[in-house]
C-alpha cells in the first residue's frame, strides 16, 4: 500500500484479493513496523485512495480494529481531513501564518489523519498504545479525537462571528492547537452533516485562526508581566493558593486585553487581594 500511495500506481486485481485474504494477519506483524508503515502513507497529500483500498481489503480493521464498524464515517472523517490540511498549506503559502505552521509538522499531520479514523477517545489512546505510538502522537491523537465535538456544539450555538471571549475558550480548550482543533471538528461535521454547513463553519474556524495569530499570540508574548516572588514581596503575602490565583487572575486579565503592563498588573493584584479582604 505504501508504494501504490507514493508513486501513484494501483494494485492488481489478484494482489488485492490476496490481501483480502490474509488481512487478518496483517495484525499480527510488529507494532512498530504497522505503524511506521501507516506514518508513510498518511504522509501522502493524497492517501485517502490508499486508505480506501486497506478498508476494501479488511486490512484497516486488522491494523486498527477500533475502526471495525465505523469504517465509513472514518473515512468521510479522513478524506475531509486531507482536504482541509492541504487548503492550509496552500493558503500558507499565500499569506504569513507564522503563528499556525506547527500545522504542517509530519507528526501533527500524522496525528490529525490517525484521529479522523478513530471513533472516541478511548478507541484512540487503546490503538495508539497498541502500535506503541510515540507520547507526542498519542496524546495529539487523543486531543485531536476529543475536542472536535466540543467545538461543534459551540460552533452549533453562536452566530458565525463568534464573540472574543467565546474565541478565547476554544482557544484554550484547544491547548493552543485551534487550527488542528477545527480541522478535526470541520471532519466531524462533514462526517454528521455533509457539506452543507461547510462554508459557515470554515468563517467561524477563520474566525478563531485569525485571532489566534493576530491577537491572542501577542498577548500571552507579554506573559508573565510579574511573578510569584514579585507579587509577594510587594504585597507582603506568604507563599499561598492565593498567590497563584493573582498570578491566573493576571493572565485571563492579559488574555483579555484588560491589563498590558506591570503597573495595570500589580494594581488588578492589590484590587483583588483587597476584595478578598473585605469579604
Amino acid at each position: 500500500r505504501s508504494f501504490a500511495a507514493t508513486l501513484g500506481f494501483s494494485v492488481d486485481e489478484a494482489t488485492a484479493e490476496a490481501a483480502a485474504r490474509l488481512a487478518p494477519l496483517a495484525g499480527s506483524s510488529a507494532p512498530e513496523r504497522l505503524a511506521e508503515e501507516l506514518r508513510h502513507i498518511f504522509s501522502m497529500q493524497d492517501s485517502a485512495d490508499a486508505v480506501r483500498m486497506m478498508r476494501d481489503n479488511r486490512l484497516l480493521e486488522n491494523i486498527l480494529p477500533e475502526t471495525k464498524g465505523q469504517l465509513d464515517i472514518s473515512m468521510t472523517r479522513y478524506a475531509a481531513i486531507e482536504t482541509a490540511i492541504a487548503a492550509f498549506m496552500q493558503m500558507s503559502e499565500d499569506k504569513d501564518m507564522t503563528a499556525l505552521m506547527n500545522i504542517t509538522r509530519p507528526y501533527v499531520i500524522f496525528s490529525l489523519k490517525y484521529a479522523a479514523l478513530m471513533p472516541d477517545v478511548r478507541a484512540a489512546a487503546q490503538s495508539a498504545a497498541s502500535l506503541r505510538l510515540s507520547n507526542t502522537e498519542t496524546e495529539l491523537i487523543t486531543f485531536f479525537t476529543g475536542i472536535r465535538s466540543e467545538i461543534l456544539t459551540t460552533f452549533r450555538k453562536l452566530p458565525e462571528q463568534p464573540a472574543e471571549t467565546e474565541i478565547i475558550r476554544i482557544i484554550l480548550a484547544a491547548g493552543g492547537s485551534p487550527v488542528g482543533a477545527c480541522m478535526s471538528a470541520l471532519a466531524q461535521l462533514q462526517a454528521e452533516e455533509g457539506a452543507e454547513r461547510t462554508a459557515e463553519f470554515i468563517k467561524f474556524s477563520g474566525a478563531v485562526a485569525g485571532y489566534f495569530q493576530d491577537v491572542f499570540i501577542p498577548r500571552a508574548a507579554l506573559l508573565p508581566l510579574i511573578t510569584g516572588e514579585e507579587i509577594m514581596d510587594r504585597f507582603g503575602l506568604a507563599q499561598s493558593p492565593l498567590v497563584g490565583e493573582c498570578l491566573k487572575h493576571i493572565g485571563n486579565l492579559v488574555i483579555l486585553g484588560l491589563v498590558s503592563t506591570k503597573s495595570e498588573a500589580l494594581k488588578a493584584v492589590e484590587d483583588l487581594i483587597s476584595s478578598k479582604n473585605a469579604s
